[in-house]
């Protein structure tokens, strides 16, 4: 009877971490980013390539990154740029540590094609920025045919360029029944050497048009 009672309790408690992950996985969109999650002091501790600043200064963990970061800008050289794909799990790392996910289930199937059609690309710093009028300023307007959206992605590919945008989390930031999403950007050139990616925020994403934040 005993070793009965221990096994359903450890049952128990195995479907208890189980449903607080499944409870995490509908908020948090990317597996990488909750796995690291999962493991945050590990993730923001761990040793990474070093990613350097424009006071000769270089990060090497999340958290000598998250210092260095709202203070100063990255050196911007193409190895650098590279290294900077490292560290958005730094980013997400940092802003899940500050506010609360988003505590209903979300729909992932739309997002991609929300960030086609409402994303303003005026309001960061991309490739695709100065292509940008006053009258035609989202992926859709811009590039109809050449933007493919699929859950939580939309993906702008050329002939020589290819420009990612994903939603990785979705978070209650400002405290009201609308959604807040945290994005990563991949914007990268087929030919030739430009790398660029970053992370930002984007608020109440029922509004018609979507404008990014910062996320420090």
């Amino acid at each position: 009877m005993i070793r009965k009672l221990s096994g359903l309790l450890i049952v128990g408690f195995l479907l208890g971490c189980q449903n607080q992950v499944s409870g995490l996985e509908q908020n948090i969109l990317d597996e990488q980013l909750l796995a690291a999650y999962s493991e945050f002091n590990e993730s923001t501790q761990r040793s990474r390539s070093a990613l350097l600043f424009d006071n000769d200064q270089q990060a090497n963990t999340c958290e000598s990154y998250w210092t260095l970061v709202k203070t100063h800008d990255l050196l911007e050289t193409i190895e650098n740029q590279l290294i900077k794909s490292e560290y958005l799990i730094c980013d997400g790392l940092f802003i899940l540590s500050e506010v609360e996910l988003f505590p209903e289930v979300v729909d992932r199937t739309e997002i991609g094609a929300v960030l086609r059609s409402k994303l303003d690309l005026r309001s960061f710093p991309s490739s695709l920025k100065r292509l940008a009028t006053e009258d035609s300023f989202t992926l859709a307007s811009l590039f109809p045919e050449d933007t493919k959206f699929s859950g939580t992605n939309v993906v702008y590919d050329a002939e020589d360029w290819v420009y990612t945008l994903r939603v990785v989390a979705v978070l209650n930031i400002n405290d009201n029944s609308d959604q807040d999403w945290l994005v990563q950007l991949s914007d990268e050139a087929k030919v030739g050497n430009y790398r660029s990616y970053s992370s930002f925020i984007l608020y109440d994403v029922s509004s018609d048009t979507l404008t990014a934040s910062s996320i420090y």
